[in-house]
């Protein structure tokens, strides 16, 4: 390869670094306010599960959501880390509950975590008053996108907005408390925010081509 050429090369790869790194670089607004989140969607169609009409006594028992866009994860052992439970203080009606006979810290063995079966860049939902929750976002490669940390009492929603396609989300309780929380009202939308990857691809092989004929 001839000096020229090496720079070519040297050049064009830097301009794939720099876009491809603009684009990775996700940004994601938090939200604890239900009104600020739903007014930033734009009018855009959520989908809301409250959990209603299930049994509320049935240890490990998980509404199958998939086809609605929200599959829960289950513990290693096959089990599923929450059951459907009454009213907690956040919402009226049936809530997810961690599981009482799973309490603990950790986001994976202990938390309730679900990914979406659908495209999805918004989610929200709410706690239980008496509870200090974390909440967290991943993108579809499991990067962590972003996070809240809600106190007790202090503000029972939160919610999350990003410019790139969430995978999936977890909520857990932190210490000193107990180990054991709800949620409720989990919901979720696609903005017109993302853009389809293919949509960047054809972008980025577009620039790229302009900047190899000029440099030419």
């Amino acid at each position: 390869m001839g000096i020229t050429n090496f720079k070519k090369t040297i050049f064009l790869g830097m301009i794939v670094f720099c876009l491809a790194n603009v684009y990775v670089q996700a940004v994601t607004t938090t939200y604890t306010s239900y009104t600020d989140w739903f007014n930033a969607l734009n009018g855009s169609n959520v989908t809301l599960f409250n959990f209603e009409g299930y049994d509320g006594q049935t240890v490990n028992q998980v509404p199958l959501y998939s086809n609605s866009g929200v599959s829960f994860r289950s513990l290693g052992n096959g089990t599923y880390p929450i059951h459907l439970s009454g009213p907690i203080s956040a919402t009226s009606g049936t809530s997810l509950i961690g599981n009482h006979n799973n309490a603990g810290f950790d986001e994976f063995q202990n938390g309730i975590v679900w990914d979406f079966t659908v495209p999805v860049n918004a989610v929200a939902w709410y706690k239980n008053t008496g509870d200090a929750n974390r909440y967290r976002i991943y993108s579809t490669t499991g990067q962590l996108l972003a996070e809240i940390n809600l106190d007790a009492p202090g503000n029972l929603f939160g919610g999350f907005i990003s410019d790139q396609l969430i995978g999936f989300a977890s909520t857990i309780n932190l210490p000193p408390q107990d180990g054991l929380f709800g949620i409720d009202n989990l919901q979720f939308a696609l903005t017109s925010t993302v853009p389809e990857p293919s949509a960047i691809i054809l972008v980025l092989l577009g620039i790229l081509t302009i900047c190899y004929k000029n440099y030419r």
